[in-house]
């Protein structure tokens, strides 16, 4: 019995290399040996890293069914779910949900949430958290905002709601009433380091740079080294132009955590947003890419770099790729059209351009993307 374990866990951590190499296909047969006389429930890590891999495949449907699978596992002869099993479950259920929105499959990701209140039961937070979320991904914020007083009210205890609400109010511009929430959640502990690191984020969200970095700069009070704060830190400098101080701070994120995926994928997206060391950009993307196969952001941030470097076929099949993931990304939908007028596809950058201006908020965003759609050469000639 020791035996075979050893031999799982030998057969995963060479699945996971080979996925961190691209060689996913490789990863696929590696994992179905691993698991090959297992019980389900002796597997389960194997079994969810073998879900993982068909989703960065695109085969959403082995995906899913692979997921089904663990998820059977944890469940009761009736269909319920235990006590002891509903954490677990609900990352099942939560990787099944984000499956079918990866793959644009809107409703049947809803359907997950319901039948995560269903299993859960009626004490869980998250399908809440969860709605909340994709509601405010897809730029309805006063949707989200509804569904989070919603829940406030159902789970009245629940810190989190009121980050949420902040989150909502912060995307509705009502910056006032959002900082005013925060304002609340104080208590004279290390909590309050959360709080500022919220109140930072509002003031991001709304382009008030020097508010933001004050905020942050609060939260690093209590934690110097926290990971989340000091790239937060860093994507402040970056809006507010500070671009020494911003790579700075994520070469010491770097050094903390060399693996930091979102560290490496920042670090190479701000050089080639300023067209510097496009080769060095290039590998910092690729290694996060790597790390988080199946993550748009980082897919998004390939793309511009080959679209840089003048790679336009690559740029091409990243940039689509990313869009499947972060379709209300304004700026995937500008990456897009301005690769389709380099390919001399006008209607289809007009289409992508337009799309993008639907989504910004920033002045300098709005007006960039107004030249662009009046006046296409004049902007894009440079690139």
């Amino acid at each position: 019995m020791e035996s075979d374990a050893n031999n799982l866990r030998a057969l995963n951590l060479l699945a996971q290399v080979q996925r961190r190499s691209g060689k996913r296909q490789e990863a696929v047969v590696t994992l179905k040996r691993a698991l090959q006389g297992q019980d389900v429930s002796d597997g389960l890590e194997v079994q969810f890293e073998l879900a993982e891999t068909y989703e960065e495949l695109g085969q959403i449907d082995n995906a899913v069914a692979a997921y089904e699978e663990a998820l059977s596992a944890m469940a009761n002869p009736d269909g319920s779910i235990s006590e002891s099993n509903k954490r677990n479950a609900s990352i099942v259920m939560r990787a099944i949900l984000n499956a079918y929105r990866n793959a644009g499959q809107r409703d049947k990701a809803l359907q997950v949430i319901e039948r995560m209140r269903k299993s859960l039961g009626e004490t869980s937070t998250i399908p809440d958290e969860i709605l909340i979320a994709i509601l405010s991904s897809e730029g309805k914020y006063q949707e989200a905002l509804d569904a989070t007083l919603k829940a406030k009210k159902q789970f009245p205890k629940e810190k989190n709601f009121s980050f949420l609400e902040a989150q909502a109010l912060s995307q509705l511009h009502k910056i006032d009433e959002a900082m005013a929430v925060l304002q609340k959640l104080f208590n004279g502990t290390d909590e309050d380091a959360d709080v500022f690191y919220s109140g930072a984020l509002v003031m991001l969200e709304n382009l008030r740079f020097d508010e933001a970095e004050q905020q942050i700069q609060k939260s690093l009070k209590y934690d110097e080294k926290n990971i989340g704060y000091l790239v937060t830190l860093s994507s402040i400098y970056d809006r507010a132009k500070k671009y020494v101080e911003s790579e700075a701070i994520l070469r010491k994120v770097l050094n903390i955590d060399p693996d930091n995926a979102t560290a490496l994928n920042n670090l190479g997206y701000f050089l080639t947003e300023r067209n510097e060391r496009l080769e060095e950009a290039l590998q910092f993307i690729q290694r996060a890419v790597n790390i988080d196969p199946s993550n748009g952001s980082f897919l998004d941030s390939l793309g511009w770099a080959y679209f840089r470097l003048g790679k336009l076929d690559l740029a091409q099949k990243y940039l689509e790729e990313s869009a499947l993931h972060e379709r209300r990304s304004a700026d995937v939908q500008e990456h897009l059209g301005d690769l389709y007028y380099k390919l001399g596809r006008l209607d289809d950058a007009r289409k992508h351009w337009q799309k993008a201006l639907e989504f910004s908020i920033s002045n300098d965003d709005i007006a960039r993307l107004k030249t662009k759609l009046a006046d296409p050469k004049s902007s894009i000639s440079t690139k």
